[in-house]
């Protein structure tokens, strides 16, 4: 229960940063349509969409990677024997190292990257033009 409780407060923590990308990327259409006057969101979406689809597997495979160099012990599928294993101080620490480090440490340079983050500078004067153009062309 209290890993239950935890994993939980985890993912509502996480869970701002991981929709900021997506109003991040709102920003970068609107940039891209000011300056060149095309509108990229399916091009955009599919482009992250792919990555996404491509990142699940390669970082669960590197999570297995990691695991079987630490000695993980698999289940057999006998639960009376399984309820017995006890994984490796090697292993437990691979676990927590991934779970809990890897994540810290990918925060930890997203937000060193916000820093240079200026699409937002100068959108509400990009979102005006792209107005007038719209008015324009119509």
């Amino acid at each position: 229960m209290p890993v239950a409780i935890g994993v939980a407060l985890k993912c509502l923590g996480s869970a701002p940063a991981a929709y900021l990308i997506l109003a991040m990327l709102a920003d970068v259409i609107d940039h891209i349509e000011f300056k060149s006057g095309i509108r990229t969101d399916g091009l955009t979406m599919s482009i992250y969409s792919s990555v996404m689809v491509a990142a699940t597997p390669v970082c669960n495979a590197l999570f297995m990677a990691m695991l079987g160099g630490a000695g993980y012990a698999a289940p057999s599928g006998d639960p009376a024997a399984d309820a017995l294993i006890t994984q490796s101080p090697a292993v437990q620490s691979a676990i927590a190292v991934s779970y809990i480090w890897i994540e810290t440490a990918a925060y930890a340079v997203c937000a060193a990257l916000m820093l240079l983050w200026t699409v937002e500078r100068n959108l509400p004067e990009e979102q005006r033009a792209i107005q007038e153009r719209r008015k324009q062309a119509r």
